[in-house]
């Protein structure tokens, strides 16, 4: 079954398996104190709690790269009307243990140097 997704997603679909997990935009990314910020953009409006999920890849890339995928899971919300939020993700024990010298956001995506 094919999805109709009305925002760009922030990568290829080719990229994904599962296209309508990337349907958002960044509108920013940062890191402060070990808390990553993300200033995401989606259409709903009629669910008021959306679900996003951060993971990341088992090892760190090349170039001590932490690779992380965030993934937009509420798929119900039928509503048209553009929602800017927030979300944060608390990346404090992953950085001191593995001490990554930057973060990439889905690929291609987000990038922060460290």
């Amino acid at each position: 079954m094919a999805y109709f997704c009305l925002m760009l997603p922030i990568a290829q679909a080719e990229d994904f398996d599962n296209l309508k997990l990337y349907c958002y935009d960044f509108r920013f990314a940062k890191l402060e104190e070990g808390i990553l910020y993300v200033g995401l953009k989606y259409l709903g409006g009629c669910e008021p709690k959306h679900v996003f999920e951060l993971t990341r890849d088992k090892d760190l890339a090349e170039g001590k790269v932490l690779q992380l995928y965030l993934y937009h899971k509420t798929f119900h919300d039928k509503c048209t009307a553009v929602v800017h939020t927030q979300r944060r993700f608390d990346l404090k024990k992953i950085i001191s243990k593995e001490k990554p010298s930057a973060i990439r956001i889905n690929d291609p995506g987000i990038w922060i140097d460290l």
